[in-house]
């Protein structure tokens, strides 16, 4: 890991291609952030053409190395229908690079979600969810389904907690249901591919799939 690195019209761009000469066993490449060693902006030109030979440099050397670089970019603070229309630049940065992702979350809440489009992967949405024990994120499933009522994120937000399972009769004590209710709760949850079961009979616990 490399805490400095010149920016890329400075010899940044020469000095990571030596270095990926030397470590041809590199699986990916982090940058964190674009903005610190992209080629400097010029000023009285168009951002569009700028954005996108910038983010062209990266792609170009991710094509001769073949290595996958991931940019870690910023985000507008502004509102947007479109979660990609929040990458702060112009459609430059997104239109150059293969795929692109954006992590959305509402401040001091543990729940997130990625977006994900690109040419040669297939657009979706994933519930995350944040565990400050392990300090990593969980894909919970697809986001159009983790959308939900409040019982059911309750129930998933439990489960993250508890991996490994647990029974419809755990679940309705730690949450204070009704047993009854939540079994068909949980029952209607898994038809859902919310979630998915393990064992059977008394023994039947429920998890997160993945």
């Amino acid at each position: 890991m490399f805490r400095e690195w010149k920016p890329f019209d400075q010899g940044g761009r020469e000095d990571l291609e030596n270095w990926l000469k030397k470590n041809s066993n590199v699986g990916l490449v982090i940058i964190d952030t674009f903005q610190k060693v992209r080629p400097a902006e010029q000023h009285g030109k168009s951002s569009y053409p700028q954005d996108y030979q910038a983010i062209t440099i990266f792609k170009d050397i991710a094509d001769e190395y073949r290595v996958p670089i991931l940019l870690i970019h910023h985000l507008r603070k502004m509102p947007a229908a479109d979660p990609f229309e929040k990458i702060s630049g112009s459609t430059g940065l997104t239109g150059a690079a293969d795929t692109n992702m954006v992590l959305t979350r509402d401040r001091a809440n543990a729940d997130a979600v990625l977006h994900v489009t690109g040419r040669d992967v297939e657009e979706m949405e994933l519930a995350l969810n944040f565990s400050k024990e392990t300090c990593r994120w969980r894909v919970l499933g697809d986001a159009a389904l983790y959308r939900t009522s409040d019982e059911r994120k309750e129930i998933m937000g439990l489960l993250v907690e508890h991996p490994k399972g647990l029974s419809p009769k755990e679940i309705a004590e730690m949450l204070g249901r009704s047993p009854d209710s939540t079994r068909h709760l949980l029952l209607n949850m898994k038809d859902a591919s919310q979630l998915i079961t393990m064992g059977g009979g008394p023994r039947t616990k429920y998890l997160l799939p993945g």
